[in-house]
Protein backbone atom coordinates (compact mmCIF):
# COMPACT_ATOMS: atom_id res chain seq x y z
CA UNK A 1 0.00 0.00 0.00
CA UNK A 2 2.77 2.28 0.28
CA UNK A 3 3.91 1.90 -2.82
CA UNK A 4 0.51 1.40 -4.77
CA UNK A 5 -1.51 4.05 -2.79
CA UNK A 6 1.59 6.72 -1.97
CA UNK A 7 1.15 5.40 1.71
CA UNK A 8 2.65 6.55 5.32
CA UNK A 9 2.87 2.81 6.88
CA UNK A 10 0.35 4.06 9.78
CA UNK A 11 -1.70 4.96 6.73
CA UNK A 12 -1.40 1.73 4.79
CA UNK A 13 -1.65 -0.45 8.27
CA UNK A 14 -5.01 1.33 8.84
CA UNK A 15 -5.97 0.99 4.81
CA UNK A 16 -5.77 -2.87 4.89
CA UNK A 17 -7.37 -3.24 8.27
CA UNK A 18 -10.28 -1.15 6.93
CA UNK A 19 -10.62 -3.23 3.94
CA UNK A 20 -10.05 -6.56 5.54
CA UNK A 21 -13.10 -6.07 8.46
CA UNK A 22 -9.94 -6.10 11.15
CA UNK A 23 -8.40 -3.75 13.74
CA UNK A 24 -4.84 -2.68 13.00
CA UNK A 25 -4.34 -4.47 15.99
CA UNK A 26 -5.59 -7.74 14.65
CA UNK A 27 -3.26 -7.28 11.58
CA UNK A 28 -0.24 -8.48 13.69
CA UNK A 29 -2.46 -10.97 15.40
CA UNK A 30 -1.39 -14.39 13.68
CA UNK A 31 -4.45 -16.68 14.62
CA UNK A 32 -6.87 -14.02 13.43
CA UNK A 33 -5.51 -13.08 10.37
CA UNK A 34 -4.99 -16.97 9.59
CA UNK A 35 -8.52 -17.10 10.19
CA UNK A 36 -9.45 -13.78 8.05
CA UNK A 37 -7.22 -15.02 5.07
CA UNK A 38 -8.36 -18.31 5.16
CA UNK A 39 -11.95 -16.83 5.25
CA UNK A 40 -11.29 -14.39 2.09
CA UNK A 41 -9.78 -17.13 0.35
CA UNK A 42 -6.18 -14.59 0.22
CA UNK A 43 -3.56 -18.00 0.89
CA UNK A 44 -1.60 -18.74 4.06
CA UNK A 45 2.01 -17.87 3.80
CA UNK A 46 2.96 -20.32 6.66
CA UNK A 47 1.96 -23.36 4.76
CA UNK A 48 2.84 -25.92 2.42
CA UNK A 49 3.55 -24.05 -0.83
CA UNK A 50 1.36 -26.74 -2.62
CA UNK A 51 -1.04 -27.06 0.18
CA UNK A 52 -4.71 -26.22 -0.41
CA UNK A 53 -4.81 -23.32 1.94
CA UNK A 54 -2.20 -21.69 0.15
CA UNK A 55 -4.15 -21.25 -3.79
CA UNK A 56 -1.27 -19.20 -5.37
CA UNK A 57 -2.56 -17.20 -8.19
CA UNK A 58 -5.99 -17.47 -7.18
CA UNK A 59 -5.33 -15.70 -3.37
CA UNK A 60 -3.60 -12.24 -5.71
CA UNK A 61 -6.19 -11.81 -7.49
CA UNK A 62 -8.78 -12.21 -4.67
CA UNK A 63 -6.01 -9.60 -2.56
CA UNK A 64 -5.65 -7.24 -5.35
CA UNK A 65 -9.69 -7.24 -5.32
CA UNK A 66 -9.80 -7.24 -1.53
CA UNK A 67 -7.19 -4.39 -1.40
CA UNK A 68 -8.40 -2.07 -4.44
CA UNK A 69 -4.86 -2.48 -5.93
CA UNK A 70 -3.45 -3.57 -8.94
CA UNK A 71 -1.08 -5.94 -8.80
CA UNK A 72 1.25 -6.71 -11.79
CA UNK A 73 1.61 -10.50 -11.91
CA UNK A 74 -2.18 -10.52 -11.56
CA UNK A 75 -2.48 -8.46 -14.74
CA UNK A 76 0.36 -10.20 -17.11
CA UNK A 77 -1.71 -13.40 -15.96
CA UNK A 78 -5.14 -11.71 -17.28
CA UNK A 79 -3.19 -11.06 -20.56
CA UNK A 80 -1.32 -14.32 -20.87
CA UNK A 81 -4.54 -15.87 -20.56
CA UNK A 82 -6.92 -14.31 -22.61
CA UNK A 83 -9.01 -12.90 -19.55
CA UNK A 84 -7.46 -9.39 -21.10
CA UNK A 85 -6.02 -7.81 -24.46
CA UNK A 86 -2.85 -6.55 -24.07
CA UNK A 87 -4.34 -3.01 -25.47
CA UNK A 88 -6.88 -2.67 -22.94
CA UNK A 89 -3.92 -3.53 -20.46
CA UNK A 90 -2.02 -0.67 -22.57
CA UNK A 91 -5.04 1.62 -21.54
CA UNK A 92 -5.73 0.48 -18.02
CA UNK A 93 -1.57 1.39 -17.76
CA UNK A 94 -2.11 4.83 -19.35
CA UNK A 95 -5.09 5.94 -17.57
CA UNK A 96 -3.01 4.87 -13.80
CA UNK A 97 -0.33 6.87 -15.52
CA UNK A 98 -2.20 9.86 -16.58
CA UNK A 99 -3.94 9.95 -12.90
CA UNK A 100 -0.96 10.02 -10.99
CA UNK A 101 0.10 13.07 -12.87
CA UNK A 102 -2.71 14.89 -12.25
CA UNK A 103 -2.40 13.70 -8.22
CA UNK A 104 1.10 15.00 -8.68
CA UNK A 105 -0.06 18.16 -10.02
CA UNK A 106 -2.60 18.63 -7.15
Amino acid sequence: MQIAKKMKIDEAKEYVAEKLGVTVEELHDVVIMTEKRTEMGLGLAHVEPCAEENNGMAAKFKIAEALGIRINSVEKFKVRSGLKTQKEEDEDIRRMMEEAAAENEE
